[in-house]
């Protein structure tokens, strides 16, 4: 939010610098791959436990915020690789995201 607020009331061009947008593509992805999770949780309790998650809607909501996420992550990923050099912004991304996704998942299943 901070980022895309920043890049709507500035003047400049390019509104986002490569490591705003590295950064913005690492944040989708931190919270892509913890809806994912949920997501897989609720399918594994379908399956498994006969516990039946789909029919509500909460679990539908899940699946679009992990579609829209993803397809976030893939499109904020292109714009720093188009605006960057892929030798500063993947390891950047790589590293970001992987950190995020750590703290994010450890916190959310409160696993520290």
């Amino acid at each position: 939010c901070v980022l895309a607020g920043h890049a709507g009331f500035t003047d400049r061009r390019p509104r986002c610098s490569v490591i705003q947008l590295t950064l913005g593509a690492a944040m989708c992805a931190w919270f892509a791959v913890l809806s994912a999770k949920c997501v897989s949780g609720l399918h594994f309790t379908t399956w498994h436990h006969e516990l039946d998650q789909l029919h509500h809607w909460q679990a539908w909501a899940m699946v679009v915020v992990f579609v829209i996420l993803a397809l976030s992550n893939l499109h904020l990923l292109n714009l720093a690789l188009a605006a960057g050099d892929a030798v500063i912004v993947m390891p950047s991304y790589e590293a970001l995201s992987l950190l995020g996704q750590i703290v994010v998942g450890g916190i959310f299943f409160q696993e520290f």
